[in-house]
């Protein structure tokens, strides 16, 4: 029979059994509604009688042992086209008390009772938005029934498995190895530009901070490539982790590696190192900010004064002439008799001091550097608050970095590699 037949025969089955509607909205309804019932029959007469997972007897245990055949175990599993029963071999190990499923572990079934297609749809929009909105959404546009419990126990579970890829990619930094660059956007020809910055999430002990790198680039048909790592973690660990993802985007194959932030220690101190060879630049907006706040706290916000002032000191810096920036504002300093304003002028001769040729803002345009890290700010209002910041949130620590993974995952191309590798198999 082909295909043109089973169509008419559909047809005529459907108009039999009341007229289908012209308008195709209502339609296609009907039509949706038909054939996901056919379909779950379809799929329930393919499984229906069959042992799945058989491996005889006894198949062989982690623990070195064996596992004995215990009989099928039926579970009822949530599909695309309905609920789906199947039934699976289950062995037990009597010595070490533990269980297996080898169907579950070969398709990638989960413990959640939904098949692997649904649970990476729970996931996706689990990290997208709180799980009670995955939920209905979930429901709305698939018309699939899982609890909100169910939804984020997957979405944790998968997450879980990509914090632990994370951490076993920032593990290359032990000895320096280069893992395979990132898929997708092609190789980095030209400028490798690695850029950082924190942003609190409300966490149950109660606010932490996560550290967002982002490394970006432009391939050789000129689009603009970037990749992230979000952790809640130390800056010793972070370090590894920006490190990876640098590597991976092609650290040791651009022409130029930039490293731009704020004026926060730790970017200079700590990365910095890493990226030994990378051209740093502290980013324009941050410096200028330090002008201008100086130029507030000495001459009071909003005076004429504070506005030539902050101009003035500000068009010194854009144009390089920190050493005469420096000279003028020590100059002040030394007469000016109030503590609070002597205080703001020696911070901002400190931050100049410290940030060095970082602040060579000519040099840097004429190279064509990027001058702004807002590429990273950027990246910690979209990957990081949209999801983690929202109100009456509160999060535990592996459940957030897991929910931060998962969606780095996703972002930086890998998505497919890492669903392919069944992450939720029970």
């Amino acid at each position: 029979m082909d295909l043109t037949t089973i169509v008419q025969g559909l047809l005529e089955h459907f108009l039999s059994e009341g007229d289908l509607p012209l308008d195709v909205g209502c339609a296609e309804r009907v039509v949706r509604g038909k054939m996901l019932a056919l379909g779950l029959l379809v799929l329930k007469k393919h499984f229906q009688g069959r042992k799945l997972g058989d491996e005889g007897s006894s198949c062989r245990c982690v623990c070195g042992g064996r596992r004995k055949f215990a009989g099928y175990r039926q579970k009822k599993v949530v599909t695309w086209l309905g609920q789906l029963p199947l039934d699976r071999a289950y062995y037990h190990g009597r010595d070490c008390g533990g269980s297996s499923r080898p169907y579950d572990q070969r398709v990638g079934l989960c413990s959640q009772a939904a098949s692997p297609g649904v649970a990476k749809a729970a996931c996706l929009l689990g990290i997208e938005v709180p799980f009670a909105q995955a939920q209905s959404m979930l429901f709305e546009l698939c018309g699939i029934v899982l609890s909100e419990s169910t939804l984020s126990r997957l979405t944790y579970r998968a997450g879980a498995k990509a914090d632990e890829i994370e951490q076993e990619d920032a593990r290359r930094k032990e000895d320096w190895s280069v893992p395979e660059d990132l898929p997708g956007g092609g190789p980095v020809v030209g400028r490798l530009y690695n850029s950082a910055d924190g942003t609190m999430v409300h966490t149950l002990e109660p606010w932490r901070e996560v550290k967002t790198h982002v490394c970006y680039w432009k391939d050789a048909q000129e689009n603009h490539q970037a990749r992230y790592r979000c952790r809640l973690e130390g800056i010793e660990a972070f370090v590894a982790h920006a490190f990876a993802l640098s590597s991976r985007g092609g650290l040791d194959k651009c022409r130029q590696s930039v490293l731009i932030g704020d004026g926060a220690a730790w970017i200079w101190d700590r990365l910095g190192p890493v990226f030994d060879e990378a051209v740093q630049i502290v980013d324009w907006y941050h410096a200028s900010e330090h002008v201008w706040s100086c130029a507030k706290a000495v001459y009071g916000e909003g005076t004429p004064v504070c506005q030539s002032w902050g101009d003035a000191k500000e068009t010194l810096l854009w144009n390089g002439r920190r050493k005469r920036l420096i000279e003028e504002l020590q100059s002040e300093h030394d007469r000016l008799r109030s503590a609070s304003k002597r205080a703001a002028l020696q911070a901002l001769v400190t931050c100049l001091n410290n940030q060095g040729s970082r602040l060579d803002y000519p040099v840097f345009r004429d190279q064509g550097l990027d001058i702004g890290s807002g590429t990273v700010e950027s990246a910690c209002r979209h990957v990081v608050q949209s999801r983690m910041k929202r109100a009456g949130t509160r999060w535990s620590l592996p459940c957030a970095q897991a929910v931060l993974s998962l969606r780095c995952c996703r972002l930086n191309g890998q998505g497919d590699t890492f669903w392919n590798a069944r992450p939720l198999a029970a």
